[in-house]
């Protein structure tokens, strides 16, 4: 049996995952922002829970039965629409199966995934076929990594449609953010750590690679491994920690910086950190650090993460209350400076995005919505790469800037 062309299938988006914790926050959006105006249904295992989902976002839309554990309902469920967004975690643990049913039949995907050690898995194994049959697939739809990933491309595409130059480097500073923390969120890393031992160890050697998500056979750049004291930002005149999501979000953004139509180039360099201001911000720059290093310490050892499992993380299915979300906001800088000649002073850029929400899931489900809907809607006005697996910024670009400004999303850009 033929599959349908994209344009040709019953539903422009479906959520898969739609139980869950942050697929519910999704439907959620959704429902508020978009009801009926697109054709899109739930998808899930358990159809009683689906139901419920759609009782609560109140809203007569289709569900459809799929379990990742069998294929055939999965193939039936992508051939039925142009993209399936998804919320289906750990992904290492889950997410291959829809992915590679996704490039088989065309089907546009998007995730949130910050596993990059399975990103990388991914797209050895299914770009080029995902190349041959048309397939978007978009890794990495949330916190992590648009706010980075695109933030860093609308300073390069400002710096070559106003200066006609290159930036050389971007540095990128977390300022003030609130939110709360997942379930879902802790039992992908936690899955990470589970493995056996010989596959840890790998995935750890692979995750001090700053150039991990570069097309094979590229030559690395000159970033060498992340940032593991307090120093100080003059541009933002901040102090700065380590940012636990800096090993995610750098490795997205310097994949996009190679697979650019017209790549960033040789001398683009990333950086990213947590910064505090104020006449306390070094004190706070230093507990940030310390905190981060014992939480990853505690984590390494099979009995304080059990501990902590039992005591402190929260499980799987739950998160922030719906107060916590609604309460929640972020802002980041990334500071962009154009390459230079000799003696010649460099133009900055300063970028400032920001949420008023929680991050990791208000917003997140923002992002990752208007991702879908930027797949499904606004196809012919994304970047012209065909298929294949890319980050947010090379497979959708500044037409998702365009959708998440509308949504309330903060995206400006001033010269230093």
């Amino acid at each position: 049996m033929s599959i349908p062309l994209p344009n040709q299938r019953a539903y422009q988006i479906v959520v898969f995952g739609a139980t869950g914790y942050t697929g519910k926050i999704v439907a959620e959006y959704l429902a508020k922002n978009y009801g009926n105006q697109i054709k899109w249904a739930l998808a899930g295992r358990n159809k009683n829970k689906l139901q419920d989902v759609k009782n609560s976002i109140g809203l007569d839309i289709p569900l459809l039965e799929a379990d990742v554990n069998n294929v055939e309902s999965l193939q039936s469920l992508v051939k039925q629409t142009k993209v399936v967004i998804t919320t289906v975690g750990p992904y290492e643990k889950y997410g291959t199966p829809l992915v590679e049913a996704c490039v088989k039949s065309g089907t546009h995907y998007c995730d949130l995934t910050g596993e990059v050690t399975w990103v990388r898995s991914m797209i050895d194994l299914y770009h080029s076929k995902a190349q041959e049959t048309g397939a978007r697939i978009v890794h990495c739809c949330g916190f992590d990594c648009i706010p980075f990933d695109l933030g860093v491309l609308s300073i390069v595409e400002y710096m070559r449609t106003k200066h006609k130059k290159e930036v050389g480097k971007v540095k990128t500073i977390i300022g003030p953010v609130n939110g709360g923390v997942s379930g879902g969120t802790i039992a992908s890393v936690l899955n990470s750590l589970e493995q056996p031992f010989g596959v840890v160890i790998q995935n750890l050697k692979k995750m001090n690679n700053p150039y991990l998500l570069i097309p094979i056979g590229a030559k690395p750049g000159k970033d060498k491994n992340s940032q593991i004291g307090v120093w100080f930002d003059w541009n933002t005149k901040t102090f700065t920690a380590p940012f636990l999501g800096e090993p995610v979000n750098s490795k997205i953004v310097r994949r996009s910086s190679y697979t650019h139509p017209q790549p960033y180039g040789p001398d683009f360099s990333y950086s990213e950190s947590a910064g505090f201001g104020g006449i306390f911000g070094i004190v706070a720059a230093t507990f940030m650090t310390v905190v981060k290093h014992s939480f990853v310490v505690l984590l390494g050892f099979p009995v304080t993460r059990w501990i902590l499992k039992k005591t402190v993380l929260p499980a799987p299915g739950q998160g922030p209350s719906e107060k916590t979300r609604k309460n929640g906001y972020f802002t980041i800088w990334l500071v962009g400076q154009s390459v230079t000649k000799a003696n010649e002073k460099p133009i900055k850029v300063k970028a400032t995005v920001g949420g008023k929400q929680d991050p990791g899931y208000g917003e997140t489900a923002k992002m990752l919505s208007e991702a879908g809907l930027a797949l499904a809607l606004d196809f012919d006005r994304l970047p012209n790469v065909g298929g294949g697996i890319y980050t947010p910024a090379i497979a959708i670009g500044s037409p998702l800037i365009d959708r998440l400004k509308k949504a309330g999303m903060t995206w400006d850009l001033v010269e230093l």
